[in-house]
């Protein structure tokens, strides 16, 4: 694509091949890259995840991988915001996930997903790859890249990961506003074993590593825990296995 990009009327009109040369490394700023997806999805909602530009004037072309949880989402289709077709360029989505786009000519894509079961999807942009005019490839630090997840819309607990544990899990919960949350475990017989968090906590998702022990860091003994958040009035339980 940019060889093509490139070399667009280059042939069929060398005058617009005498084109200002590009812009030294270092004169221009960052070219700014984000991702905005939901961070708490639902089986079988259609999400959109949309890929936002601010560039700084030194990009020619672009290819952009992104990365997800396939757990929790796979990816249906990739559609463009037609802004970068606006300013005489092309855009392509040559596998899932990945948006390639170049100018033509010396000179707001965004993808779907169906959840596959209730989570953070952990979209997030893996790789960048980017050259300016003359075809050659940016330095990583005039590329920023960012990735924004929208609040939840309810209060969760999500299901622990892995579950059943070997020794060690990793407890979620969502909160749609800032405010205090406990996150405990309690034993079979209702006793509280460990506090893991207590306090206020901001809205959006959170993720605690628990390592099996209890309150004095001791090792709790294999078997059924239940994991309760409180949090908004609201109190929420999830039954996991610990397994030693």
């Amino acid at each position: 694509l940019m060889v093509f990009a490139g070399n667009f009327h280059v042939v069929s009109a060398p005058q617009m091949a005498a084109l200002p040369p590009a812009l030294p490394h270092g004169v221009a700023g960052r070219e700014a890259f984000a991702v905005e997806a939901p961070s708490l999805v639902s089986p079988g909602e259609i999400l959109t995840a949309r890929l936002r530009l601010a560039a700084a004037g030194r990009m020619q072309g672009f290819s952009v991988l992104l990365a997800w949880d396939p757990g929790v989402v796979r990816p249906e289709g990739s559609t463009s915001a037609g802004w970068i077709e606006s300013q005489m360029g092309a855009v392509l989505f040559p596998r899932p996930g990945t948006v390639d786009a170049a100018l033509l000519g010396r000179r707001r894509p965004g993808i779907e997903g169906e959840n596959v079961r209730e989570g953070d999807a952990a979209i997030r942009i893996e790789r960048i790859f980017a050259r300016d005019a003359d075809n050659r490839p940016l330095d990583p630090d005039a590329l920023e890249r960012e990735s924004r997840a929208a609040d939840p819309s309810r209060t969760l607990l999500l299901p622990p990961t892995p579950n059943p544990a070997p020794g060690a899990a990793t407890l979620s919960f969502a909160l749609a506003r800032a405010g205090t949350a406990r996150l405990s475990i309690y034993a079979v017989d209702g006793r509280c074993v460990r506090t893991l968090a207590s306090g206020v906590r901001a809205a959006g998702l959170h993720h605690i590593e628990w390592s099996g022990d209890d309150n004095a860091r001791r090792p709790l003994p294999p078997g059924i825990y239940w994991v309760r958040l409180e949090a908004a009035g609201l109190r929420f339980t999830r039954r996991m296995a610990l397994l030693r």
